[in-house]
């Protein structure tokens, strides 16, 4: 099943469409015989994990973008990046959340998307194990397994679902005192994070996603996905620059009531 039909995007971006659903699918072929397999399990200069799923899926894609698109440019998470001459570049994560995948569960992503002149245009989510894609395209919408989506209406913070990756990261980065006033007032919160949980709002299925601490290939394609569904992500002091150090997203009818959560 196509993520997205390129009919509904203009034709400068259906190149790009297509080319994104090509390289998603070709990695989690790769991806997927490794999950819940013995895997040696190494630690990166700043202490995240890494395994041979995560390289072998940024080659693929890497490969495949310079086969279709030799002009662009790229950056991914294991192997750095490279100038194009196109005035387009590929941000690349081959496999959000390592750690979800390392523990065999299958809340992990690949995540992908095109920026031009420092725009965001289209952002992909793939989750190979659990059968789901989400692609958000500038100006056209974000789509669900082929079908447009939506956040939710939410506007009570006690009707909300509020979602995180890490309580370990809310304490280390001096987030946790904001993220107990926010879930003090809400119906419930959930720790299905990373790449899921910006997919869980801009499907309408939660309402807020917290990450204090992000990295350029973390967030780049949700800033599509999320607005594009009607939601609104900025940083946790309501700053819309790229790239932000942490990142709030929400169904944009709560996204206020969340940020004076974070600024007591």
């Amino acid at each position: 099943m196509l993520a997205m039909n390129t009919d509904q995007v203009g034709p400068e971006l259906s190149e790009f469409v297509e080319l994104a659903e090509l390289a998603a699918r070709a990695s989690a072929k790769i991806i997927l015989p490794y999950f819940q397999s013995s895997l040696d399990v190494q630690r990166k200069a700043d202490g995240s994990p890494v395994t041979i799923a995560d390289k072998k899926a940024e080659e693929c894609i890497l490969e495949l973008i310079r086969t279709h698109r030799p002009q662009d440019g790229w950056l991914g998470e294991e192997f750095g990046s490279a100038d194009g001459t196109s005035g387009y570049r590929w941000i690349i994560d081959p496999l959000d959340s390592t750690i979800s995948f390392i523990h065999g569960v299958p809340l992990f992503g690949t995540l992908l998307a095109v920026q031009k002149d420092g725009q965001t245009l289209l952002g992909l989510i793939n989750m190979p194990a659990l059968e789901e894609m989400i692609i958000g395209v500038r100006g056209s919408g974000t789509f669900y397994n082929g079908q447009q989506c939506r956040v939710s209406q939410t506007a009570n913070i006690s009707q909300a679902t509020i979602l995180t990756s890490s309580c370990t990261n809310l304490l280390k980065h001096d987030r946790q005192a904001g993220f107990t006033k926010l879930t003090a007032q809400a119906a419930e919160s959930r720790t299905w994070g990373d790449c899921y949980g910006y997919l869980l709002v801009a499907t309408g299925r939660a309402e807020i996603m917290i990450d204090p601490v992000v990295a350029p290939w973390d967030v780049a394609p949700m800033l599509p996905i999320i607005t594009e569904a009607g939601g609104r992500i900025t940083d946790l002091d309501g700053c819309e620059d790229f790239p932000p150090r942490h990142v709030l997203a929400t169904n944009g009818l709560l996204h206020e009531q969340a940020l004076a959560a974070f600024a007591s």
